[in-house]
């Protein structure tokens, strides 16, 4: 019935938090579609393209390994606590600052074994935190506005961060000795501050 697919929006604090993750996923999508075109392209990294198969496999292994005792930390500690934290996997991110053609061999794996750590407890404690927030009657439809709210809020990241990307193209600043900050690291470097912004308006 129509009260019962717009019972959740009439859920002050079921909205809120919904509206609170999508603006922490668009956070990181500012930066992480474009972390894998950054690894291969041939005019930055230059790495082969199995090298995101690797990464992947890396990082989700090490979240099968790990996500369960994210699960006994949110018993012990409560879901808020482990989504803060996990919500620190962005600054896995800050291996791209060292990134260079001759070191990727090192670096990528260092960042996707941090971001297998720490992403479980994002991931699987929102999941958790919106389950406390629906009843078990009609919590179907709770879920469907879950995903649609994170859905919508989130997509901006992307348009966001593509945007800023094509301004920045070509943008190099040399700093000390051979560090150097190029269009895209000024793009990450904005997901970053808005990740942090994220994670004071979930807490």
């Amino acid at each position: 019935s129509w009260t019962d697919l717009t019972e959740p929006l009439h859920s002050r604090n079921f909205v809120w938090f919904s509206i609170a993750v999508g603006v922490s996923i668009f956070s990181t999508n500012v930066f992480a579609p474009f972390a894998a075109p950054y690894i291969t392209s041939p005019e930055e990294i230059g790495a082969p393209n199995t090298w995101l198969g690797i990464m992947f496999v890396m990082s989700q292994m090490i979240w099968v390994g790990v996500v369960s005792q994210w699960g006994i930390i949110m018993d012990r500690f409560g879901r808020k606590p482990v989504v803060i934290l996990g919500s620190l996997s962005a600054l896995s991110w800050i291996g791209y600052f060292v990134l260079t053609p001759h070191n990727y061999v090192f670096v990528l794996p260092v960042i996707a074994i941090a971001g297998g750590l720490l992403a479980p407890g994002f991931g699987e404690g929102v999941n958790q935190m919106m389950l406390t927030l629906t009843p078990v009657k009609n919590r179907i439809s709770y879920v469907s506005w879950y995903t649609t709210i994170v859905g919508v809020v989130s997509s901006g990241g992307s348009l966001l961060g593509g945007w800023l990307d094509d301004r920045f193209h070509g943008v190099h600043l040399h700093l000390i000795g051979p560090l150097r900050l190029g269009g895209i690291h000024l793009v990450l470097l904005l997901s970053l501050i808005l990740v942090a912004l994220s994670i004071v308006v979930l807490s």
